[in-house]
C-alpha cells in the first residue's frame, strides 16, 4: 500500500456507506464518524496461503484510544459485512459467521480492555487467543503491528504476531504472542490482510496509516 489505495490491491469500506479513506502527505486516514458503533475498514483480497508462511503488517496509529475497538491482521470472510470485526467477543472469543483468521484485537467495550491475539478457524471450528497482558496504546502514536502464519512440525499450522511502538522512527517491541491455527491440512483456505477501527462512543476515531503490506513465500 502506498497510500494511493490502488483498487486492484485494496478494497475499503465504512459504516457510513462510503470510501472513507483520504490520502495526505504519504499517509491514508479515514474517521469513523460519531455515530456509537461506527466503523472504518481497509482489507487486501484473500490470496495468501497458510501453508506458504503468509504475512501482513501495518504502521497505524488512532488519534483518540478510550472507547475504540481495532482489529488487524489476515483473515478470511464467510461474512459480507466489512464494517464489523471477525472477532464479535473478545472476552469468550466466537468468529463472526465462522470466519477465519489470525488477528490482533482490542476492544475497550469488553472486560479484557488491553487487547488480544485470536486464531479462528471456519474448518476446525476451533478459536482461540492469548491475552497482550497490559499493554495499551497511546493516542496518536504510531504503531507497527506484523502478523504472520508458520507450519510447526509438532503443532500444525500457527499464527504470531509483534507490535512494536515505532512512533519515533524507531522500533521498540511491546507485545507479542504465537497461538495454533485449525485450519486445513492442505491449507487452502487463503487469507487476506485486514485492517478495521471502530467508534465505541459518540466520539469520533480517525485511523491513519503511513504503510502496509502482504506477502508469502513461493
Amino acid at each position: 500500500l502506498g497510500c494511493d489505495l490502488d483498487p486492484v490491491q485494496w478494497d475499503s469500506n465504512s459504516s457510513m456507506g462510503a470510501d472513507p479513506w483520504s490520502v495526505d502527505s504519504g499517509t491514508c486516514y479515514a474517521g469513523t464518524g460519531t455515530v456509537d458503533n461506527n466503523s472504518v475498514s481497509l482489507w487486501g483480497a484473500e490470496t495468501l496461503l497458510p501453508s506458504k508462511n503468509c504475512g501482513a503488517e501495518f504502521r497505524f496509529k488512532v488519534d483518540t484510544i478510550t472507547g475504540f475497538q481495532l482489529e488487524a491482521g489476515l483473515i478470511n470472510r464467510l461474512s459480507p459485512d466489512t464494517t464489523l470485526p471477525i472477532i464479535g467477543d473478545i472476552d469468550t472469543p466466537a468468529a463472526v459467521s465462522g470466519d477465519t483468521g489470525a488477528v490482533f484485537h482490542i476492544d475497550t467495550d469488553q472486560t479484557l480492555a488491553t487487547g488480544a491475539f485470536v486464531t479462528s478457524s471456519a474448518a476446525g471450528g476451533t478459536v482461540a487467543k492469548t491475552a497482550v497482558g497490559t499493554f495499551t496504546p497511546t493516542a496518536d502514536n504510531f504503531y507497527t503491528l506484523r502478523v504472520q502464519t508458520v507450519f510447526d512440525q509438532s503443532a500444525g499450522y500457527a499464527a504470531f504476531f509483534y507490535l512494536w511502538d515505532t512512533n519515533a522512527n524507531r522500533m521498540t517491541l511491546v507485545a507479542s504472542g504465537y497461538k495454533t491455527m485449525a485450519v486445513s491440512a492442505n491449507a487452502t483456505t487463503k487469507l487476506g490482510p485486514w485492517f478495521l477501527v471502530r467508534t465505541r462512543n459518540t466520539t469520533e476515531k480517525i485511523a491513519t496509516l503511513s504503510y502496509a503490506a502482504k506477502w508469502m513465500d513461493q
